[in-house]
């Protein structure tokens, strides 16, 4: 009986298991409501449109710039595919649905069917087909001539789910008992993936989002400043559009190479537990410097949604902050601010004498596109937390949001993103673009100078709201911006931003342009110093590596699977020891390598359950410049490492 009845709990078992297993995906987009996720994958200037035939790609110049969408797929699994095609612009040309499929950081593609189009006629790709055993999928449908724009319309895809959660079960971890148990532990691991790939610099960061960079240069070091986009999710589990309301974080992030940065975590600037418990957001940050009363003082300025300037001051660029105001800056109350649409985005400019100024609004009323007025400036105290005399209006043309203020030899050069209704206008603008504007006074007037980057859409497909600040360091300029690639290695979508950066051109006319939104971002300054204590939130690349609390309290909290890689790290004397200043819940282990998975490794160490305490292990030999691997098992908290040279 006992037999029959585990049978049956068997049978049931597997019954219900398999009913989870053929959840069944049924996507199907006809456009009819915006670009659904896709994205133009483009070398250049290829964007999407969506038409009332479907949508539409321009602006091409390879056969490869196509749509393409992410798809959580089952590897090993069946899957039906289907989309209408069509072009209008050549006689015939032949066109490809196909599939990029990564795995261990490795890319490649596969083609699932083609057919010859004729010009005007619709004709549909349809394949059946099994996805591999990958980590990642991206559907595209590529072809014509390298300028051929193309429609697409009713994209259909059907076969298995993944469940939410499904992700591969670990284990729990048992601490290895000897050095052959622990490689063992190592060799067998399954690592897991980033969301940058290697050899590219942006986005800045992945562990956490982040958008609307703002900026601080101290001792020799450029702090970035980001709003910390919060994924949200509807009632069916789904991610939904990102609302914003969710937002009550500012993240700080630091480097003196621009390659590797360290995070210096989440301030928790509003909110119930956040330092200003009357304000309900923190977006869209703008940093500062100043000696106050002889002590340096770092003033951090965000919004409270677009109903004010607020302001916190620390004793560190990284905090801890305080407040010192139990009130906003800039409230709509503050003289002639009442009638700005989004009183928010603020930047905050230094001049060399101490003063400081600030600039801050956004909106368009109804029937001002070209000229909205929404735009403030005004000058600070000496104590900037406090202002001098009444905001002023800049006349902005076709202003949106997102003010700068730089000086760059005797010019002020005050910065915006423009609207999305610039269609026509005299300027040669494009919407949703950075613009600027320059004046011999940084309260102005100033006159439009020009264009300094066209929507971030334009480069990387995901078109979106730009924001953006320009930073001179170590004698060069850049631009600060955010883009969307986490949002699509995660096949998602919804808004969700992360900080990237690229070198600006600074003319001889005094005009100032980035050309091109890049991936690759900004080269590495100088090699890393291992020799020095290196706080462990301190990485190029990562994966699954998480950051909690901020400042001096940050510490990286890693789990098994999850690693950091940093670059250029020069062994120029040599390497004896590796130090980690770690603790653990339930037990964990660390292997240290350079050159990557298969490169090779300095250590391999245990850390015990415990509180923070020090753990030094013998390691190989390794000289020159290379980059260097942490891997982690179990669970690891870590708050630095140091490596020994050769004595």
């Amino acid at each position: 009986m006992k037999k029959y009845i585990f049978l049956v709990l068997v049978m049931v078992l597997a019954l219900f298991c398999g009913a989870v297993q053929a959840e069944e995906m049924d996507y199907h987009s006809d456009f009819s409501a915006g670009t659904d996720g896709w994205y133009a994958r483009s070398g250049g200037g290829a964007a999407l449109e969506v038409t009332e035939e479907g949508l539409l790609i321009t602006g091409r110049n390879a056969t490869w710039n196509s749509p393409g969408h992410a798809f959580d797929l089952v590897p090993q699994e069946s899957y039906r595919i289907s989309v209408e095609v069509k072009q209008d612009a050549i006689a015939s040309g032949r066109f490809i649905l196909s599939v990029e499929h990564e795995k261990d950081g490795k890319v490649s593609y596969e083609n699932l069917v083609s057919d010859t189009l004729q010009k005007g006629k619709w004709v549909t790709l349809s394949a059946a087909w099994v996805a591999g055993d990958y980590d990642t999928f991206v559907l595209y449908v590529e072809g014509g001539e390298a300028d051929t724009p193309f429609t697409i319309r009713n994209f259909t895809l059907q076969g298995a789910a993944r469940q939410k959660g499904q992700a591969q079960e670990r284990a729990p971890f048992q601490m290895p008992e000897g050095e052959e148990a622990l490689k063992k532990l190592f060799d067998e691991m399954v690592w897991n993936k980033s969301h940058k790939k290697n050899g590219e610099y942006n986005p800045l960061y992945t562990q956490r989002f982040g958008a609307d960079p703002g900026y601080l240069v101290w001792n020799n070091r450029l702090y970035v400043y980001t709003t910390n986009d919060l994924v949200e999710y509807g009632a069916d589990g789904k991610v939904k559009e990102n609302t914003y309301g969710q937002i009550n974080k500012i993240n700080c992030i630091s480097s003196s190479d621009l390659v590797n940065w360290t995070d210096h975590g989440a301030i928790p600037v509003a909110g119930r537990s956040g330092i200003l418990t009357w304000a309900n957001n923190s977006w869209a940050p703008a940093a500062a410097h100043k000696v106050v009363d002889g002590k340096d003082r770092f003033f951090l300025y965000s919004c409270n949604s677009g109903n004010g300037v607020t302001v916190l001051v620390a004793d560190d660029p990284a905090g801890p902050f305080r407040d010192p105001l139990g009130h906003g800056l800039i409230t709509r109350s503050t003289p002639n601010c009442a009638n700005v649409v989004w009183l928010f985005d603020p930047a905050v400019f230094v001049e060399e004498d101490g003063t400081g100024y600030l600039y801050f609004g956004g909106g368009v009323p109804k029937g001002q596109d070209a000229h909205p007025g929404t735009i403030r400036c005004v000058q600070l105290g000496d104590d900037m937390i406090s202002i001098v005399g009444e905001p002023q209006v800049i006349d902005a043309p076709f202003v949106f949001e997102d003010s700068g203020m730089n000086r760059i030899g005797d010019t002020y050069y005050y910065s915006y993103c423009s609207n999305w209704n610039t269609t026509g206008n005299a300027y040669g603008m494009e919407s949703g673009a950075i613009q600027y504007m320059t004046s011999e006074n940084p309260l102005g007037p100033f006159t439009y100078g020009g264009q300094v980057f066209a929507n971030q859409g334009k480069f990387f497909g995901l078109y979106g709201n730009n924001h953006h600040s320009i930073v001179e360091f170590k004698g060069v300029h850049y631009l600060l911006y955010h883009n969307r690639p986490v949002e699509k290695s995660m096949g998602i979508t919804g808004n969700y931003r992360s900080p990237q950066m690229d070198v600006m051109d600074v003319n001889e006319d005094g005009s100032i342009l980035v050309k091109k939104g890049t991936m690759q971002g900004t080269p590495q300054l100088h090699d890393f110093n291992p020799y020095e204590k290196v706080a462990a939130q301190t990485m190029y690349r990562e994966a699954g590596i998480e950051v909690t609390g901020y400042g001096p309290d940050a510490v990286t909290v890693a789990e098994s699977g999850d690693w950091m890689q940093l670059k250029n790290v020069d062994f120029h004397s040599g390497s004896s020891a590796f130090t980690l200043c770690a603790a653990s819940q339930g037990g964990g282990a660390v292997r240290v390598m350079t050159g990557g998975f298969d490169g090779q490794v300095l250590c391999e160490f245990t850390v015990e359950a415990g509180d923070m305490r020090e753990y030094t292990a013998d390691t190989r030999n390794t000289e020159g410049v290379t980059d260097l691997y942490i891997l982690f098992a179990g669970d690891v908290q870590a708050k630095w490492w140091q490596v020994t040279p050769v004595k």
